[in-house]
């Protein structure tokens, strides 16, 4: 077997590339999902803020939805992603709790989360904000020659550690959303992950047409490990043939125990029985373990980044990476952190029937983020794991698989009632598969 890591020139430029345990870094053919990471990747997502079960917020009506908005900690320069999930059947201990793919609103000082239908009223929600901006910079990406890894002393950041930026981007002047990997953010890395198969639960659900929904389930999933504060946990779907415009796939997570999860899937408005039945592919992120404050400068010289051949760690500030426990870690390329294969957006006036490819070089299907963008208020729209936002609500696109690299997505912004959003695309997020 060839080196797990390899620093330096490959592929006719300067690269870092770190291969899953059995597979070799200078393997060309290596799919994304068998890498741990590669500094050709457009980003990687680490934390800036989040939230289980909250309340907070102040509600106000934007484009015809009630949505409760919260502000963010600390602004950022761009508008971020946002993973959210609005909550049901809510409970203390969380256990029971349904979580719905909630839509999202970021900007660079705020987010604005979606109540519901008909829903004046405070919701609960789980969210995820992420150091990385969800609209694409493709022409700053395309710039080359500029510095992109530094270990040692960072001459404007006035400390020493570990930083290595993005395509396009100068480390040396680089802020934090333009960094892959550096020794001041921690990237949310999977805590587990898996696929499963569903099964037809509900053949006969109303009377109503318009209120037809046909749903598959997992049952419950045990999981290798227990996890008492029931975190995030992110689905996409394969290996079925997408429904016509403006229907919607949906997902729903309910923690049954603290190790069993069940996830299930259904179809709104008109049921279709789908043949064959959904498989879910599932990660589970612990942002509760990490924060904003595990990264920057510590107090005193101790080393925090080590660089072998079985891997890249960095301890957390104030920790030494040669005595880290695994909690004390702030990147362990052991476990398979969330990147951004890939992103597009295109300008959309009143009605438009458009399909694009987005190619995202995986051996099984990535996770979504759909967006739209409108210039009246500088916002994005957004929302993760979902495949088409047809009336649910008002956002008019759907995304399917078309082969394992390529992704099909199509937008039915019409003129009626879907012509607020200035421009509209998606974002592909993978992980490695353990």
């Amino acid at each position: 077997m060839g080196a797990r890591v390899i620093l330096g020139n490959f592929n006719g430029e300067p690269r870092l590339r770190i291969a899953r345990d059995g597979f070799d870094a200078g393997d060309t053919g290596l799919t994304n999902e068998q890498l741990v990471y590669d500094s050709t990747w457009r980003n990687v997502l680490s934390l800036h803020q989040y939230a289980y079960g909250t309340t907070d917020g102040t509600l106000e009506d934007i484009a015809g939805l009630h949505f409760q908005t919260i502000m963010l900690d600390e602004p950022l320069d761009y508008n971020p992603v946002v993973f959210a999930w609005r909550i049901t059947n809510q409970t203390a201990n969380r256990l029971g709790n349904v979580r719905f793919p909630c839509l999202a609103i970021s900007k660079t000082d705020r987010i604005h989360l979606w109540c519901g239908y008909g829903n004046g009223s405070r919701s609960q929600f789980d969210y995820i904000v992420f150091k990385a901006p969800i609209d694409a910079d493709l022409a700053s990406e395309s710039v080359t020659g500029v510095p992109r890894l530094l270990l040692g002393n960072h001459p404007n950041r006035g400390t020493s550690g570990f930083w290595q930026s993005r395509r396009g981007a100068n480390v040396l002047t680089a802020p934090d959303g333009d960094m892959l990997i550096s020794t001041d953010a921690a990237p949310i890395q999977v805590s587990e992950a898996g696929t499963a198969n569903t099964s037809l639960y509900n053949t006969n659900p109303g009377a109503s047409s318009t209120n037809l929904r046909y749903g598959y389930t997992t049952g419950n999933i045990t999981l290798s490990n227990s996890y008492p504060n029931r975190p995030a946990v992110v689905v996409a779907f394969s290996n079925f043939a997408m429904p016509t415009l403006n229907r919607t796939m949906e997902y729903t997570v309910q923690w049954t125990a603290d190790n069993k999860i069940k996830i299930q899937v259904y179809e709104w408005p008109i049921g279709q029985n789908f043949t064959p039945a959904p498989k879910v592919l599932w990660a589970i992120f612990e942002p509760d373990k990490i924060n904003s404050a595990d990264g920057g400068a510590s107090a005193s010289s101790m080393p925090r980044v080590l660089l072998d051949e079985s891997g890249l760690k960095i301890s957390k500030r104030d920790v030494s990476v040669t005595a880290a426990t695994a909690d004390q870690m702030l990147l362990d390329t052991s476990k398979s952190m969330l990147y951004l294969a890939d992103r597009d957006e295109w300008s959309v006036t009143g009605a438009a029937n458009t399909s694009r490819s987005l190619n995202v070089n995986p051996s099984d299907i990535p996770i979504i983020c759909f967006k739209g963008k409108r210039s009246s208020d500088g916002g994005t729209f957004q929302q993760v794991g979902m495949f088409t936002l047809g009336q649910y609500p008002y956002l008019g696109w759907c995304c399917y698989p078309t082969s394992s690299n390529t992704m099909q997505y199509i937008s039915g912004q019409k003129a009626n009632n879907y012509n607020f959003l200035d421009s509209i695309g998606c974002a592909a997020f993978n992980f490695s598969h353990y």
